[in-house]
């Protein structure tokens, strides 16, 4: 038996050696999650569309959302009640003495029954509907904005699993690359004392620090599973095979960096929701204006009485005007205020302009980056594969030992290879957001 097939066998034994001690760990560690993801009926494979099926819609964010727009469409409610008309019945059961009855108690019992309606408010009414109804858009801009957020953040957290898992393969082949020399050199120095033991502790030490890299790969695997879970709203899920999803769909030309930065300032719902946001404002400061205006109200009563007397009404018709006389500064102060928040909320929509104008040329920037550098790593990946073939051709024939290089070369080609399409993939999906187009489907 050949020295060169005792250390490749033997490597072949310790490796399979810790591979099972950390599959042993790993299940007594993750025993209670794979119950939890047993208890959410999570497949064991899993593709991107079917995470985005499984997850859970009330997720948090998309729940308070969807309060907030509930609570603004009660306020349109309310801003039409007293429009509608109004009833109300009074019972009074009493009993009382005349003048000329003496102390005796009569039953005075009496009944009203009354319907009234607002007949017109001088445009008060329709400036409160108006604040209403605003906001109420606003509140489903960023409601809608919210539920393609959350789609995205599980896009996100699904790609960041796969770059997890390709990091640990290329972190997984270069700490079994240090491992070779480290096992070589020991088994020298004892058996053979070939080897000093400051050579032997110097490759001990650069295989500890791969073995580092590869842990916190592994941890960095579960972080990104869990990071998942909690994007899909189950938080206890482990989602763990997870299908590579299929990005050709983002693989597309970028656009003159003025036409989009136009499309984008005319449909972003940032800009819309503030936009909104400061219509309503400018309805309330109307609303204000309009507060102290008369109303005319039509009321009609019926009535039923124990005691008859004359001075008595058994049915009544008014129509009544109310005009606010005095109110004080309360007006004033009103209006202060909501002149002081427009301000603010012109202010915040200029910001706004700025930050989108910037987050577009540095969206439009990073993607001629991204492009280039997968146009590049196509070209590394070839080069690998070639290399990577002529070392599996020498090491069959004995010649040469250089396979475990390449191999840990090619995976973490590979892993930055998928690293920068997810980030292509990801900065589509952010201006596709913004843009209001249609959301990639994923046949896979």
């Amino acid at each position: 038996m050949s020295s060169r097939f005792r250390v490749l066998t033997r490597a072949c034994m310790v490796l399979l050696t810790m591979h099972c001690l950390n599959v042993v760990a790993q299940t007594a560690e993750e025993a209670p999650d794979a119950a939890l993801a047993e208890q959410a009926s999570l497949p064991a494979l899993m593709n991107l569309t079917q995470v985005l099926a499984l997850a859970d819609s009330s997720h948090p964010a998309v729940l308070k959302q969807s309060a907030e727009l509930q609570a603004r469409q009660a306020n349109i409610l309310s801003a039409g009640l007293d429009q509608r008309w109004h009833a109300e019945l009074i019972i009074d059961a009493r009993a009382a003495n005349q003048l000329n009855d003496g102390d005796r108690l009569k039953n005075d019992s009496r009944a009203d029954f009354t319907i009234s309606k607002l007949l017109w408010d001088f445009g008060r009414s329709a400036a409160e509907l108006d604040v209403a109804t605003l906001s109420t858009q606003s509140a489903e801009i960023r409601l809608h904005y919210a539920e393609r957020l959350q789609r995205i953040n599980i896009k996100r957290q699904y790609v960041s699993v796969r770059a997890a898992d390709y990091q640990f393969a290329a972190d997984n082949e270069s700490m079994t690359l240090a491992f070779f020399p480290f096992d070589r050199a020991q088994e020298r120095n004892e058996r053979f004392d070939s080897v000093s033991e400051l050579e032997v502790l110097q490759k001990r030490q650069v295989y500890l620090a791969e073995l580092s890299k590869r842990n916190q790969s592994i941890r960095r695997q579960r972080a990104s599973r869990f990071q998942l879970a909690l994007a899909m709203g189950l938080p206890q899920a482990k989602p763990d095979g997870l299908i590579e999803p299929d990005l050709s769909a983002y693989a597309r030309e970028l656009p003159d960096f003025d036409e989009l930065l136009e499309r984008v300032l005319a449909t972003s719902p940032l800009i819309k929701q503030k936009q909104a946001e400061l219509a309503a404002l400018e309805a309330e400061r109307a609303l204000v204006g309009v507060s102290e205006n008369p109303e005319i109200n039509l009321r009609l009563s019926a009535a039923s009485y124990e005691q008859r007397h004359r001075l008595r009404d058994r049915s009544r018709a008014i129509i009544e005007l109310r005009i606010p006389l005095i109110k004080g500064k309360l007006r004033d102060v009103e209006t202060a205020n909501l002149a002081a928040q427009l301000t603010a909320k012109e202010a915040e929509m200029s910001l706004l302009d700025y930050q989108v104008r910037e987050q577009v040329l540095s969206w439009v920037q990073r993607l001629e980056m991204l492009n280039q550098e997968i146009e590049q790593n196509v070209q590394n990946i070839e080069s690998a594969e070639r290399a990577l073939d002529k070392a599996r051709l020498l090491y069959e024939m004995e010649v040469s030992a250089l396979i475990g290089r390449t191999q840990a070369d090619m995976a973490r080609l590979l892993w930055q290879d998928a690293s920068i399409r997810f980030e292509r993939a990801l900065i589509w999906e952010q201006l596709d957001a913004v843009l209001a187009a249609p959301t990639v489907e994923f046949e896979q």
